[in-house]
């Protein structure tokens, strides 16, 4: 059944900046295992923007965490770039590799990673006393940021004392107080319960705005993806299927891959029956669709439509273009929307609409849809 629609965030401005805090050339990286070899990063390329979240997104095994890693220094790419604050940080061609703590910027953990016999004081302070910084200036900053992150009254606490949700503040924490303004983040909030994976999310973009530090964000959550990013860059099999804004990533998508991941779709399969411009007609089971199209496609071509649940409506109008006659076969209340299970020629469809009368099983209705919301792709 197709997941609960989510309310996307909109960059505040254009990205990416023209000075890049993070940049990623040509990067590659290939496991040598017992199966084989497994190209876990194709040539990556791309730029995180001064005061920008770029979200890694996509399912396990897509290389996102890899690329991560790599960034962070913890994994050794075969070849490609990466230059953190305008410094080289790894270069195959220049014979460049420096370790993680010489690439100016801080990582949060999905594990929090905290020190259990060290206070949250000590825990937020470590990476400033291995550089050796004056201890009256450790007072404050550590000070400074626990205040920041609400944990001030918390600071001779032990890490063993606190929930979950304020063990990751701790971890935030002990990222900021270096002021490096790089943040790395490795899915932090997958080990939270929802509720306050919500509440946590809320905080760091509202903290985010507040301070303005960069950071590079891996998820596998569509909702923390949409939620958080400036921009998002959809992973697939190692290379990055699309990057974009998240409007643009959920309204747009640039592939049936990136179409089916980000939210929710109906597939229909079909054929080119004419094109006119960036629409075309398909011929389908349930009838002709008229949908947008980006990829280049010949009349007679198998393909497949897509459009999200919450893109169809019902009308009571008479037959005409990408209306689709249909029956309900179940319904279910879900508070904010109503969900329907839809049966049109054989062809299970879900719908989502916010009306308050709820349709009996057994209904015949007419479903509109807009060309503009159906996106079509050749077949794979």
């Amino acid at each position: 059944m197709a997941a609960q629609p989510t309310e996307l965030r909109e960059p505040e401005a254009a990205a990416p900046a023209a000075r890049p805090r993070i940049s990623v050339r040509g990067l590659t990286k290939t496991y040598h295992t017992r199966r084989g070899e497994v190209a876990a990063l194709r040539g990556v390329s791309m730029d995180v923007a001064e005061g920008e979240i770029m979200v890694l997104l996509g399912p396990s095994g897509c290389g996102k965490t890899t690329l991560l890693r790599c960034v962070a220094g913890l994994e050794h790419p075969d070849s490609g770039e990466i230059v953190v604050n305008d410094r080289t940080a790894f270069s195959s061609a220049e014979r460049v590799s420096l370790p993680p703590e010489r690439r100016d910027l801080s990582m949060v953990f999905q594990s929090y990673a905290l020190w259990p016999h060290m206070t949250v004081f000590d825990n937020v302070a470590y990476p400033l006393r291995t550089t050796k910084v004056a201890k009256a200036e450790v007072r404050e900053r550590v000070h400074g940021v626990l205040d920041t992150v609400g944990l001030e009254k918390y600071a001779a606490s032990y890490p063993g004392q606190l929930s979950g949700g304020q063990q990751q503040r701790v971890a935030l924490a002990r990222a900021l107080v270096t002021n490096q303004g790089v943040i790395l983040f490795d899915e932090p909030l997958s080990n939270l319960d929802a509720k306050v994976r919500e509440r946590l999310r809320d905080e760091l973009l509202g903290l985010q705005r507040d301070i303005g530090f960069t950071a590079l964000y891996v998820t596998h959550d569509q909702t923390e993806a949409t939620g958080l990013g400036d921009r998002i860059a959809v992973m697939e099999v190692g290379s990055v299927a699309q990057l974009g804004s998240p409007t643009d990533i959920y309204y747009t998508p640039s592939s049936r891959y990136v179409a089916d991941f980000v939210g929710s779709a109906n597939e229909l399969h079909g054929s080119v029956k004419e094109l006119t411009g960036g629409h075309v007609l398909v011929e389908t089971p349930v009838g002709p669709l008229l949908g947008s199209t980006t990829a280049t496609l010949t009349p007679g071509q198998p393909v497949r439509v897509l459009f999200r649940p919450e893109h169809c409506r019902v009308t009571a109008g008479p037959e005409g273009q990408n209306r689709l006659q249909c029956r309900v076969e179940r319904s279910m209340f879900l508070g904010s929307h109503v969900e329907y299970l839809l049966s049109a020629a054989g062809e299970r469809l879900v719908l989502k609409t916010m009306e308050r009368e709820i349709l009996a099983p057994g209904s015949e209705v007419g479903v509109c849809l807009d060309p503009a919301m159906a996106r079509v792709f050749p077949a794979e």
